[in-house]
């Protein structure tokens, strides 16, 4: 099982793409040119010396997204991903050995560059699911989901304090009707710091603590149920081409999954 994309809350997602917990700051003189996840097996609670790639994605000399393919077990293709831009959209596809094309997501922008809507595609070509976005004065106000049918599953909005230092989200359930309400305290750098949420009725269903550097970036990210006890810990570790990612769980001490990602760049850009 891969925590890779472990839930925290759609907003927390949408501001680590500020400051990515993957991929490095990148000089005037360095681009991105590809990011390839290896995965390492757990053995006797510490991860394997050797790995396997889990994924490769692929970047131009502008450090747009070209191709991601991810990777099987015995190191054969599963699936790959292309991508393709307009002025203000990008459009994933799947394309076939005949060469065939068959699109698997859409996304469009606003003329700032923030994400308006999000339609993702089955292979048979139907709606999988839809996202919509609206904005206020610069600020994400709304986050909308649909299911296959174009019907709206739930909502998220959000609210921001006047320091600027917090965000409130209240979540609203369209199909089980099981609302929440969570708070988001940011750093200094308009980071997230901490994450509790709650029922509407009351009840916490759980609340998440963040360590990060001087840069921002990700130390660990640990995740408490009700009662307070630590039920998942995620560490991260940077060197120069490269970041390390943990996942531990039963209170912090079993390691359930290691990967690491490792970066290549243009040079002299």
């Amino acid at each position: 099982m891969y925590y890779l994309s472990f839930p925290i809350t759609a907003v927390v997602s949408i501001l680590f793409c500020i400051y990515s917990n993957i991929t490095l700051a990148q000089s005037e003189t360095e681009v991105l040119k590809t990011e390839t996840c290896w995965a390492y097996t757990v053995e006797n609670n510490v991860p394997a010396t050797s790995g396997s790639v889990l994924r490769k994605t692929e970047y131009d000399d502008q450090g747009k997204k070209t191709k991601t393919t991810t990777y099987k077990e015995d190191g054969s293709i599963a699936y790959e991903y292309f991508f393709e831009y307009t002025l203000n959209g990008r459009e994933t596809y799947w394309k076939l050995s005949d060469g065939t094309k068959v699109k698997s997501e859409t996304e469009i922008y606003n003329d700032d560059g923030y994400l308006l809507e999000r339609i993702q595609y089955s292979t048979d070509g139907k709606l999988k699911d839809k996202l919509k976005i609206a904005y206020e004065k610069g600020q994400k106000s709304r986050e909308i989901y649909f299911n296959a049918l174009n019907e709206i599953i739930f909502a998220i909005d959000y609210t921001y304090n006047k320091a600027q230092n917090s965000i409130r989200e209240s979540y609203t359930d369209y199909i089980d009707d099981e609302n929440t309400i969570g708070a988001i305290d940011l750093d200094a750098n308009a980071l997230p710091k901490a994450y509790t949420e709650y029922k509407t009725s009351g009840p916490l269903v759980r609340s998440i603590i963040y360590e990060r550097d001087e840069d921002g970036r990700i130390l660990t990210k640990e995740t408490y149920n009700p009662d307070n006890e630590l039920q998942l810990k995620e560490v991260y570790e940077y060197t120069e081409n490269a970041t390390l990612y943990s996942v531990y769980i039963n209170k912090g001490k079993q390691l359930a999954e290691h990967v690491v990602y490792k970066y290549d760049y243009y040079q002299n850009k």
